[in-house]
Protein backbone atom coordinates (compact mmCIF):
# COMPACT_ATOMS: atom_id res chain seq x y z
CA UNK A 1 0.00 0.00 0.00
CA UNK A 2 1.03 3.24 -0.80
CA UNK A 3 2.52 5.76 2.22
CA UNK A 4 0.78 9.30 1.98
CA UNK A 5 1.86 13.08 3.08
CA UNK A 6 0.32 15.52 4.81
CA UNK A 7 1.68 19.09 4.59
CA UNK A 8 1.49 20.73 8.51
CA UNK A 9 1.92 24.20 6.97
CA UNK A 10 1.94 27.42 9.61
CA UNK A 11 2.69 30.70 9.86
CA UNK A 12 2.42 33.39 12.96
CA UNK A 13 -1.28 33.27 12.81
CA UNK A 14 -1.30 29.53 12.84
CA UNK A 15 -1.74 26.07 11.01
CA UNK A 16 -3.43 25.45 7.87
CA UNK A 17 -6.44 23.01 7.63
CA UNK A 18 -8.58 21.48 5.47
CA UNK A 19 -12.55 20.86 5.94
CA UNK A 20 -13.02 17.77 4.23
CA UNK A 21 -16.63 17.33 2.17
CA UNK A 22 -19.09 15.85 3.88
CA UNK A 23 -20.01 12.89 1.31
CA UNK A 24 -21.22 9.49 2.66
CA UNK A 25 -18.89 6.71 2.05
CA UNK A 26 -15.90 9.02 2.11
CA UNK A 27 -13.64 8.05 5.04
CA UNK A 28 -12.55 11.60 5.92
CA UNK A 29 -15.75 12.99 5.62
CA UNK A 30 -16.31 16.13 7.59
CA UNK A 31 -12.67 16.14 9.08
CA UNK A 32 -10.76 19.14 9.67
CA UNK A 33 -7.51 17.83 8.52
CA UNK A 34 -4.46 19.13 7.02
CA UNK A 35 -3.75 19.01 3.42
CA UNK A 36 -2.54 15.28 1.69
CA UNK A 37 -2.93 12.27 0.45
CA UNK A 38 -1.73 9.15 -1.21
CA UNK A 39 1.98 9.11 -2.65
CA UNK A 40 2.39 8.62 -6.70
CA UNK A 41 4.13 5.74 -7.01
CA UNK A 42 7.96 6.95 -6.77
CA UNK A 43 7.11 9.77 -5.79
CA UNK A 44 8.99 11.61 -2.52
CA UNK A 45 7.35 12.37 0.57
CA UNK A 46 8.08 16.13 0.38
CA UNK A 47 7.10 16.47 -3.22
CA UNK A 48 4.04 14.41 -2.03
CA UNK A 49 2.88 17.09 0.29
CA UNK A 50 3.32 19.95 -1.83
CA UNK A 51 1.71 18.39 -4.61
CA UNK A 52 -1.29 17.46 -2.54
CA UNK A 53 -1.26 21.20 -0.90
CA UNK A 54 -1.35 22.33 -4.87
CA UNK A 55 -4.23 20.26 -5.66
CA UNK A 56 -6.10 20.36 -2.47
CA UNK A 57 -5.72 24.44 -1.78
CA UNK A 58 -3.65 25.99 -4.45
CA UNK A 59 -0.65 26.22 -2.35
CA UNK A 60 2.46 27.03 -4.48
CA UNK A 61 5.60 24.94 -3.69
CA UNK A 62 7.33 28.20 -3.60
CA UNK A 63 4.58 29.69 -0.78
CA UNK A 64 6.32 27.62 1.76
CA UNK A 65 9.44 26.87 3.52
CA UNK A 66 10.14 23.30 4.11
CA UNK A 67 11.63 22.80 7.69
CA UNK A 68 10.99 18.58 8.53
CA UNK A 69 9.47 15.32 8.02
CA UNK A 70 8.31 13.99 11.29
CA UNK A 71 8.00 9.96 11.48
CA UNK A 72 5.06 8.55 10.37
CA UNK A 73 1.37 8.13 11.85
CA UNK A 74 -1.37 6.14 11.05
CA UNK A 75 -5.05 6.76 10.52
CA UNK A 76 -7.11 4.38 12.80
CA UNK A 77 -9.72 3.45 10.62
CA UNK A 78 -6.91 2.55 7.87
CA UNK A 79 -3.77 1.49 9.67
CA UNK A 80 -1.85 -0.26 6.95
CA UNK A 81 -1.45 3.27 5.78
CA UNK A 82 1.72 5.54 6.69
CA UNK A 83 1.37 9.35 7.15
CA UNK A 84 4.26 10.90 6.91
CA UNK A 85 3.85 14.73 8.28
CA UNK A 86 5.74 17.18 6.34
CA UNK A 87 6.05 20.46 8.92
CA UNK A 88 6.88 23.79 6.65
CA UNK A 89 6.74 27.25 7.25
CA UNK A 90 3.87 29.28 5.25
CA UNK A 91 5.96 32.53 3.52
CA UNK A 92 3.04 33.81 1.40
CA UNK A 93 -0.70 32.62 1.43
CA UNK A 94 -1.00 34.05 -1.90
CA UNK A 95 -3.57 31.90 -3.74
CA UNK A 96 -4.96 29.85 -0.95
CA UNK A 97 -8.47 28.51 -0.98
CA UNK A 98 -10.50 25.43 -2.22
CA UNK A 99 -9.23 23.96 -5.22
CA UNK A 100 -11.34 20.48 -5.61
CA UNK A 101 -14.45 19.06 -4.50
CA UNK A 102 -12.48 16.98 -1.96
CA UNK A 103 -12.48 20.10 0.66
CA UNK A 104 -15.14 22.78 1.21
CA UNK A 105 -13.17 25.16 3.37
CA UNK A 106 -9.68 26.71 4.35
CA UNK A 107 -8.62 27.78 7.42
CA UNK A 108 -6.14 28.67 9.60
CA UNK A 109 -6.37 27.41 13.25
CA UNK A 110 -5.59 30.29 15.23
CA UNK A 111 -2.04 29.45 17.98
CA UNK A 112 -4.22 30.29 20.49
CA UNK A 113 -6.97 27.55 19.91
CA UNK A 114 -3.73 25.22 19.66
CA UNK A 115 -1.99 26.77 22.78
CA UNK A 116 -4.38 27.41 25.00
CA UNK A 117 -7.60 25.17 24.66
CA UNK A 118 -8.09 21.85 26.45
CA UNK A 119 -9.83 19.29 24.75
CA UNK A 120 -13.25 18.63 24.92
CA UNK A 121 -16.31 16.14 23.63
CA UNK A 122 -17.29 16.87 20.19
CA UNK A 123 -19.67 15.05 18.17
CA UNK A 124 -18.70 14.29 14.31
CA UNK A 125 -21.36 15.19 11.61
CA UNK A 126 -21.71 12.04 9.73
CA UNK A 127 -20.07 9.49 12.07
CA UNK A 128 -22.30 10.28 15.06
CA UNK A 129 -20.11 9.53 17.65
CA UNK A 130 -18.31 11.46 20.27
CA UNK A 131 -14.78 11.97 20.05
CA UNK A 132 -12.19 13.59 22.32
CA UNK A 133 -10.56 16.53 20.10
CA UNK A 134 -9.62 19.96 20.03
CA UNK A 135 -12.80 21.80 19.69
CA UNK A 136 -12.08 25.31 17.05
CA UNK A 137 -16.02 25.58 16.68
CA UNK A 138 -19.49 23.54 17.22
CA UNK A 139 -18.94 22.59 13.45
CA UNK A 140 -15.04 21.69 13.82
CA UNK A 141 -12.57 19.74 15.45
CA UNK A 142 -9.63 19.18 15.21
CA UNK A 143 -8.80 15.08 16.40
CA UNK A 144 -7.72 11.57 15.52
CA UNK A 145 -4.65 11.58 13.49
CA UNK A 146 -4.26 15.07 12.99
CA UNK A 147 -4.44 16.16 16.56
CA UNK A 148 -2.21 13.76 17.20
CA UNK A 149 0.30 15.35 14.97
CA UNK A 150 -1.16 18.57 15.94
CA UNK A 151 0.11 17.49 19.65
CA UNK A 152 3.36 16.66 18.83
CA UNK A 153 3.99 19.97 17.73
CA UNK A 154 2.21 21.98 20.26
CA UNK A 155 4.85 22.04 23.14
CA UNK A 156 7.64 23.11 20.62
CA UNK A 157 5.60 26.26 18.91
CA UNK A 158 3.33 27.31 21.91
CA UNK A 159 6.82 27.74 23.71
CA UNK A 160 8.45 30.22 21.05
CA UNK A 161 5.05 31.92 21.23
CA UNK A 162 5.16 33.20 24.71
Amino acid sequence: MEPAAVLVAYNRDGVLMVHKSCREGYPWSCDLAFPGGRLKKGEAVIEGALREAREEVCLDSGSVAVRGILPPERPLNNPDIKVYPVIAEILSTGNVRVCNDEIDRVIIVPWYKICDSKLGTWVHPMRKIAVNALVITDELAVWGMSLRILNRLKNQFCRRLK
